[in-house]
């Protein structure tokens, strides 16, 4: 099994949620929760991803499990989505360089099909209150 690349103790337990997307920025964040057994309240935290050319999924699934995708499979992305040099504006190389292709397929089996693929520079975890300051500076000034 790939690695899941933010090391989330158990991303099998959590679900996904697009919190939001800010195309001009290219910058899409998720919300990641699980309930908590002992209490019953959902712990949640965030990913926010930069540079985003694309994304492919539903708004919400099951499980955090995000692995790389292989240089290949990347291409192999590049080469199917029509447009998406024209949105990069840089070459196959630079592309391949310089983005990650971040993918999760579901392990649920009320899920079988669902798989999801972002192809964005960079990602990290944040907090809630770094994830408000963003969404205050994006939104509201």
């Amino acid at each position: 099994m790939a690695k899941n690349v933010f090391d989330i103790d158990n991303p099998d337990d959590y679900s996904c949620k697009v919190a939001f997307y800010v195309l001009s920025h290219q910058q899409l964040y998720l919300s990641v929760g699980k309930i908590n057994s002992i209490n019953g309240t959902i712990e949640w935290f965030y990913i926010a991803f930069s540079g985003v050319v694309y994304f492919e999924g539903p708004t919400t699934w099951s499980s955090a499990n995000f692995t790389i995708s292989s240089r290949d499979d990347k291409q192999q992305l590049v080469n199917q989505i029509e447009g998406l040099r024209e949105v990069v504006e840089e070459s196959d190389d630079i592309v391949l360089n310089l983005y990650s292709l971040y993918t999760i397929a579901s392990t649920k089996d009320y899920e079988p099909d669902v798989k999801v693929k972002i192809l964005a520079q960079s990602a990290n975890l944040i907090s809630e209150e770094d994830l408000e300051k963003l969404f205050k500076q994006l939104f509201c000034e």
